[in-house]
């Protein structure tokens, strides 16, 4: 009986490993799914127009959204996971919200699915983010570590992407539902994941992840990254990418001497940039749709932002409520502090701000030492660049989970020590 219980303790030690990052991995889709998906559907050749159409991502995305509700269940009863008086004031507000997109969808439903996306994408993040654990059997560092798994995947969609597109003399811009704006952000945040990778040493990796001949591949992985924003066009790509490569260069040059080091990281950067450009034919390049529209400075928001200032001088302190202005644009105003002024005016606009302000402050001074940390910044940054120009806050997964990390990190921050189970 001693030889077979010894025999089968590292098969079970192993399968429940497993079992762990497949939840992991799992929790993950459920934050950055519609990219994971449509990277997919780009490598696999599966093309579809509109995400409606596709059943395959509406029962992926609904798994998802039942899985992180289930995982959320599992911690408070099983795992017994404790929720802040923050996160269970979030929780309380986001049930609300429910109700009222519920109640309200009349003004919007005719313009865009406000209440399901919310319920899809935004409530279950949300969820995870209250109950999901610094560390432990499946914690926020396992969660966050799926990324760099994930980076070579992006890398090779967006990669593919460009392919079909100069396959087809780039008389299409789109494929399996993916837009050049949203190829764009993808390929941006592949480049930050790959540049924690090469400036993180605490990453807990294999040794081989740490090798020259690994560095050198991760190196190359950047240029193509890097090339697949610019070419697709997408500004809000851009902006990530230039906001990526100043904060990879802070990373890189902190310590000793970090002013010169961040200047000679800078001045090594701007000449591999120009030794690329010397092999590249720009008489060509300048023809691609993607540097045509970035060089052409157009900006097709102006009207669009002209038009949701115009709304908000009408109802300045209140707005219109979640979703209650779609009527009056015809759209979302892909902008997030327009959004938020929109949808909850100047005073609930500033008590969601002081709400969240204290946890995110609280939270970065108790984890700013963790390993998962520099991941946890880039999903921010990720998340604030692509709403601040496209997308809506109601049914970001990255925003949503976010917030519930931040807000339950509060029960350990020293200002809010009370706990409900």
């Amino acid at each position: 009986m001693a030889a077979s219980y010894y025999a089968g303790t590292p098969r079970v030690a192993n399968k429940n490993r497993a079992l762990r990052w497949v939840v992991a991995t799992l929790l993950c889709a459920l934050v950055v799914g519609r990219y994971l998906f449509s990277s997919v559907c780009i490598i696999f050749g599966f093309d579809y127009v509109g995400s409606e159409n596709s059943r395959i991502y509406t029962y992926l995305m609904a798994f998802l959204a039942v899985f992180g509700c289930l995982f959320f269940v599992y911690q408070l009863t099983a795992g017994r996971k404790k929720i802040s008086h923050f996160a269970l004031i979030g929780l309380t507000a986001m049930l609300a919200l429910t109700l009222y997109l519920y109640v309200g969808k009349g003004a919007y439903e005719d313009i865009y699915d406000l209440l399901s996306l919310f319920v899809v994408f935004a409530l279950p993040a949300f969820l995870v983010g209250i109950c999901v654990d610094n560390h432990g059997a499946v914690g926020l560092d396992k969660i966050l570590k799926v990324l760099y798994v994930l980076m070579p995947l992006f890398t090779l969609a967006v990669a593919l992407y460009q392919l079909l597109n100069a396959s087809s003399g780039w008389t299409t811009r789109a494929f399996a539902d993916v837009s050049y704006q949203m190829v764009s952000y993808i390929a941006a945040f592949s480049f930050g994941i790959n540049v924690i990778l090469l400036s993180d040493k605490k990453n807990d990796l294999p040794d081989f992840v740490h090798t020259k001949f690994f560095r050198v591949i991760q190196d190359v992985l950047l240029l193509v990254q890097a090339a697949c924003v610019l070419v697709s066009g997408g500004r809000g790509g851009v902006v990530l990418l230039a906001i990526y490569v100043i904060w990879g260069t802070l990373r890189l040059s902190k310590g000793k001497g970090s002013v010169f080091r961040f200047f000679a990281f800078l001045l090594i950067a701007i000449m591999a940039v120009f030794g690329v450009s010397a092999f590249v034919d720009w008489t060509s390049s300048s023809q691609l749709a993607g540097v045509q529209r970035l060089l052409s400075l157009r900006d097709n928001r102006s009207e669009l932002y002209s038009q949701a200032f115009l709304l908000i001088e009408n109802k300045p302190l209140l707005g219109y409520g979640p979703g209650g202005y779609y009527s009056y644009l015809d759209v979302y105003c892909h902008n997030l502090l327009l959004d938020l002024l929109l949808s909850f005016g100047l005073l609930g606009t500033s008590f969601i701000a002081l709400f969240f302000g204290a946890p995110i402050v609280a939270t970065i001074k108790r984890i700013k030492d963790e390993a998962y940390y520099p991941l946890l910044v880039l999903l921010f940054l990720f998340m604030f660049c692509h709403l601040f120009f496209s997308s809506t806050f109601l049914v970001d997964p990255i925003l949503w989970f976010l917030a519930g990390v931040f807000l339950n990190g509060m029960q350990d921050s020293g200002l809010d020590m009370k706990e409900v189970g």
